[in-house]
């Protein structure tokens, strides 16, 4: 078993142990495996894989999302503007900002965006603009953007 598989298989193991539901750690199973299925393709056939998270307050989303802040196959944002792409971003690990060059650092990870009200309570004419600068992303293109 390789390491990635240990680690998911320890994480999966102390949920359990921490819930008494099996089903209460079903979002972050989920996660992980969003995150941990980007090596599965490689750089040959690259397929971008996206998971929303919706739930009601309270549910353990945002818990469930700070699980997987720290993974290196992971960039994580603490809420995403149009200017996160553009202009630069807040690093969230280290609170630095703002950073420039968001696009490269997506390359071969997975973003993780915590709080997408700031997108859904945009203007839309720069939700367009956002949502315009993501979809090169959703098919892979990096070099396009």
């Amino acid at each position: 078993m390789n390491q990635e598989a240990e680690r998911l298989v320890q994480i999966h193991n102390t949920l359990g142990s921490l819930t008494s539901s099996p089903y209460s750690h079903d979002v972050v199973e989920l996660a992980l495996a969003t995150a941990t299925s980007l090596p599965l393709y490689g750089k040959e056939h690259p397929a971008p894989i996206w998971l929303l998270i919706a739930g009601a307050p309270s549910s353990g989303k945002t818990e469930a999302v700070l699980l997987l802040k720290e993974a290196q196959s992971i960039k994580y944002l603490d809420a995403m503007t149009e200017n996160s792409l553009a202009s630069g971003y807040v690093d969230s690990k280290s609170g630095e900002g703002p950073k420039q060059q968001l696009l490269p650092e997506l390359d071969g990870k997975c973003l993780v965006i915590k709080d997408l009200t700031t997108i859904f309570s945009m203007r839309e004419e720069r939700w367009l603009r956002l949502v315009g600068q993501l979809i090169p992303i959703l098919k892979w293109r990096l070099a396009d953007c």
